[in-house]
Order: structure tokens, then C-alpha cells, then sequence
């Protein structure tokens, strides 16, 4: 029968949103058809044995998992995940590279005390405030975040102090 999977020539991605995904796991055999490509996990879940568990099964295949959060971004790659795709990276990419040389060097306590000073910042520009504040925190740090498109909103002035001080608490402003 045919396949999209096995028909289309070169790398393949799958991309599983754990926390929008309401519970639904990827079935194994989706996983199969993937066996002899590179592939890369997107995971916005932290659910790090359910990580862990996907590298473990894959080890022995080109598989490659991702964290999709710097919110634990450390605990990934302890349980062998190869990088991230961040939110977070659009105001504050040289931290996350600074992270990920710490984690893949061995320096755990430095890669510790970083990741907790980017997991607040971090839930701000994703689940709490959005991408309006991911905006204006690009706009903080000299990138042109531009204007909300709709039906999204600028921050409020109240929004946009509780994310200043989500930053500034945590030494990034």
C-alpha cells in the first residue's frame, strides 16, 4: 500500500506536540517507518522519562529528539535528547548555546544554576504571556519583534512588568 512516509525521498520529521496531543501517544508503527532516516522529536511536554524512554528506543536507529522547551531543556539532553527548538532562543539564543556547551561538557552545576535562571523568562514568552511577550522581549533585546498580528494583543501595562520582571529577576535585563 502506498505510503507518503516511505514513497517521499530524503530526511523525514515527525512532529509530536505532547501537550496538545491530549494524551495520544505515537504509535510504534509510525515509528518504523522511520527507522532507517534521521528524524527529530519536537516535544513540548516536559515530561522527561517520556523522553528518555524515546531516546532509549531509538538508540540503535538515526533518531534524533529534540526538547521543545527551555523550560527543561537541561533535564533533556541528561536523558540524551540532542538540542531544542526554543522559544526562548529568539531573545536569549547565546544562553541557550551556553547551555547546551555546559550540559555536553560536563559542567552541571554551571548548566544548573543557568537553566533555573532561564526556566521564568521562558514560561512567560511561551504558556503565561504569549507571543506578545515574546515580542516585547525581542524588542528589549534589540530585535524587531514587530506588532502583535490578530487576534493577539499587545501586552497591558501590567503584563508587560510582570514579564520586565521575569527577565530582570533573573539577570537578563
Amino acid at each position: 500500500s502506498y505510503s507518503p512516509v516511505t514513497a517521499s525521498p530524503g530526511t523525514k520529521i515527525l512532529w509530536q506536540i505532547l501537550a496538545l496531543a491530549a494524551g495520544r501517544k505515537v504509535a510504534k508503527d509510525i515509528l518504523l517507518f522511520f527507522t532507517f532516516f534521521f528524524i527529530f522529536m519536537f516535544l513540548l511536554h516536559p515530561q522527561i522519562t517520556r523522553i528518555g524512554l524515546i531516546v532509549h528506543k531509538t538508540k540503535r536507529q538515526d533518531f534524533q529528539v529534540l526538547a521543545g522547551s527551555a523550560g527543561f531543556l537541561m533535564a533533556a539532553y541528561c536523558v540524551g535528547a540532542v538540542g531544542g527548538v526554543c522559544a526562548l532562543a529568539n531573545v536569549l539564543g547565546p544562553e541557550l548555546c551556553e547551555l547546551e556547551r555546559l550540559c555536553k561538557s560536563g559542567c552541571w552545576e554551571e548548566a544548573r544554576l543557568l537553566q533555573q535562571r532561564l526556566i521564568e523568562p521562558n514560561a512567560a514568552v511561551t504558556r503565561t504571556l504569549g507571543v506578545p511577550a515574546l515580542k516585547q522581549a525581542m524588542e528589549w533585546f534589540g530585535f524587531n519583534g514587530g506588532p502583535c498580528r490578530s487576534p493577539l494583543q499587545p501586552l497591558t501595562e501590567a503584563e508587560t512588568e510582570q514579564l520586565r520582571r521575569g527577565f530582570s529577576t533573573n539577570g537578563w535585563l
